[in-house]
């Protein structure tokens, strides 16, 4: 060290470039940078910049760097999709130091959407559950995101078909929420509250409380999310068989998800659309729509549980419109996908929609088979059980 404070004046650079190859803050810098990147929607640069970062800090002794940019690095590829890679880089992270959740929110929060994204609703699950329990062990408790987890929760929690756990995952939001002014925190609530009465009924609270998420996301600048809760909104409606109401729900979404390059979100906007047509008596249209939806639903992915619902959708209108070779077809690709990793709750309306379609068709021992399967995957644990497993 003495030789290296001689030497390095005369070079114009400091000692611990001399020493580790690397100026005092130029990993900072490149850090912030990389985040910056991440933020604003290139993942996929985002995942280089990370990769290479980890690497020099690492090389560098730089073990706090060396973190962030590991995190950085699965939310990239969270971002970029790629939610088994997402995952494993978080783990390889959580094996070198139990990080705090209040530290890192947005790394638990990934955890937990990645394993709900490739069919682990119960692992997801055990990631919100145990981030409650550490909020509520906390000397303060903050609100806010015992808010956050406890809607995730339920979320993964409805997944898994244990509604009543859902239920009770809700109240103890509710209870944390009184008096919070986050607007992100009232929407995911809302949303939650949304998707749960969606599942369990009745429809009309479900209507309301999507409503009252888009009032919120309309004051704000999230018009991806403001898109999907339009189009939430319009598939409750038409499941209240209200397409005239629908429609204009439906128009909002496709209009955002167009102007953002979006294709296979207006695919699943086109199959509501169709759904629209179809209630309303135009089944021509209605054909055109579905099989347009066809080609922008195959132009990207998003979670499996998003597409193969969409698909099953799909099928049940060509169903009805007595197409039953792409009716056959959609019920397969649908299938096909919610089998590789989709929640069982949405692999079983499946299956239970294609026994119905097979029944109607006289085809009683697939439809027999198909039901059973259905009843194997809807028999499950109980919640206690689910997140001790």
């Amino acid at each position: 060290m003495k030789a290296l404070r001689v030497i390095a004046p005369k070079l114009g650079v400091s000692t611990e470039y001399l020493e580790t190859g690397v100026e005092p803050g130029e990993l900072e810098t490149r850090l912030a940078e990389a985040e910056l990147e991440l933020r604003v929607g290139d993942p996929a640069a985002a995942l280089e910049r990370f990769g290479d970062l980890a690497a020099e800090a690492k090389a560098a002794a730089a073990p706090p760097i060396t973190e962030q940019a590991k995190i950085g690095l699965g939310l990239a590829h969270a971002g970029d999709r790629r939610h088994t890679e997402a995952i494993a880089a978080f783990e390889d992270v959580l094996a070198d130091r139990p990080i705090p959740v209040a530290e890192r929110p947005d790394l638990y929060a990934a955890l937990g959407r990645c394993h709900l994204f490739v069919g682990e609703p119960s692992r997801a699950a055990y990631v919100f559950h145990r981030c409650l329990e550490e909020i509520e062990r906390s000397e303060i408790v903050d609100h806010a995101l015992y808010v956050r987890f406890a809607t995730s929760f339920s979320y993964a929690l409805t997944d898994m078909g244990d509604l009543p756990a859902a239920n009770q995952a809700l109240v103890g939001a509710l209870s944390h929420a009184e008096g919070l002014s986050d607007r992100y925190t009232e929407i995911r609530l809302y949303w939650s509250l949304a998707r749960l009465y969606g599942v369990q009924g009745p429809p009309e609270l479900a209507l309301s409380y999507y409503r009252k998420a888009i009032a919120l996301l309309e004051m704000t600048e999230d018009r991806f999310h403001l898109a999907r809760a339009h189009e939430a909104c319009a598939s409750a409606l038409l499941d209240g068989g209200d397409p005239e109401t629908a429609r204009d729900h439906l128009d909002v979404a496709e209009r955002i998800f167009a102007e953002q390059s979006q294709r296979p979100y207006v695919g699943s906007v086109q199959v509501e659309r169709a759904r629209l047509e179809l209630q309303s008596g135009n089944l021509e249209e209605a054909r055109r729509v579905a099989l347009g939806a066809l080609d922008l639903l195959d132009d990207g992915v998003t979670s499996a549980d998003d597409v193969g619902n969409t698909w099953r959708t799909l099928a049940e209108i060509f169903a009805k419109m007595d197409e039953h070779d792409l009716a056959e077809s959609s019920y397969g690709k649908a299938i096909e996908i919610l089998e590789t990793g989709a929640a069982a709750k949405y692999l079983a309306d499946a299956y239970k929609s294609y026994a119905d379609y097979l029944h109607a068709a006289g085809r009683e021992t697939e439809a027999f088979d198909l039901l059973k399967r259905a009843v194997g995957l809807t028999s499950t644990p109980t919640h206690a059980q689910s997140i001790s497993d």
